[in-house]
């Protein structure tokens, strides 16, 4: 018989210093239940301190072990597949970068291949009979002017005694890269692009028709 102990006289139920025993919230199976489900490692816990028997407390070891490889191997699971997602789009973009490069040296080769050298005076003599071709010159640049990413140069295309430069045609080019390097003036420069017509431009105080180009492609020489 337990010692403090009350029974009650008609139906023989014991009583604890006079109070009825309750159970503490811990032991209650619904808040267990909850437990597992929530945060399952309190959930075992607490289920397994509520069964004495060896072999229940095994079966619930059991299952804390395997619940816990399983959200593990679910967790490795899912950094796998990022780690693989991750090499997936850095391979794509690798792969992006060196079909770029070929592409734009090929484009450029056949631009370059298709430019002709065409005579100044005939340019300038008859620039309808020029606008559209494409041409190459190769010249000294007198004046240079940028502004957001694009530029206008002068440039004098005829090499005469002592390199003095002479007959000067107008550039628009717009750089294909931002790390472009710049043009400055007094650069030897080789240029590839489309004539475009006569362009009326003021030097030493007088106003002349120079032939205009727009450049696809400009390499500084020097």
């Amino acid at each position: 018989m337990v010692e403090n102990s009350v029974f009650c006289n008609q139906c023989g139920y014991s009583f604890m210093d006079g109070k009825a025993a309750t159970n503490k919230w811990y032991e209650n199976k619904a808040v267990v239940l909850l437990l597992i489900f929530l945060f399952y490692p309190a959930g075992f816990y607490l289920l397994w301190k509520m069964n004495p028997k060896k072999s229940v407390r095994a079966v619930i070891a059991l299952a804390v072990i395997f619940t816990t490889l399983f959200w593990l191997s679910i967790i490795g699971f899912i950094g796998s597949e990022l780690d693989a997602s991750t090499t997936f789009d850095n391979s794509i973009n690798t792969s992006v970068a060196e079909e770029e490069t070929p592409d734009a040296e090929s484009a450029k080769k056949e631009y370059v291949a298709a430019c002709k050298t065409y005579s100044y005076k005939e340019i300038l003599r008859n620039p309808a009979n020029y606008e559209g071709e494409k041409a190459y010159f190769q010249g000294k640049v007198i004046q240079a002017q940028e502004s957001g990413g694009k530029t206008v140069l002068r440039v004098n295309v005829t090499k005469g005694k002592n390199n003095a430069w002479t007959d000067t045609i107008y550039v628009e080019y717009t750089k294909k890269d931002e790390n472009e390097s710049r043009i400055l003036k007094d650069d030897i420069i080789k240029i590839y692009g489309e004539l475009d017509g006569i362009k009326n431009i003021t030097a030493s105080g007088q106003k002349t028709n120079v032939p205009k180009i727009a450049a696809e492609y400009i390499d500084i020489v020097e």
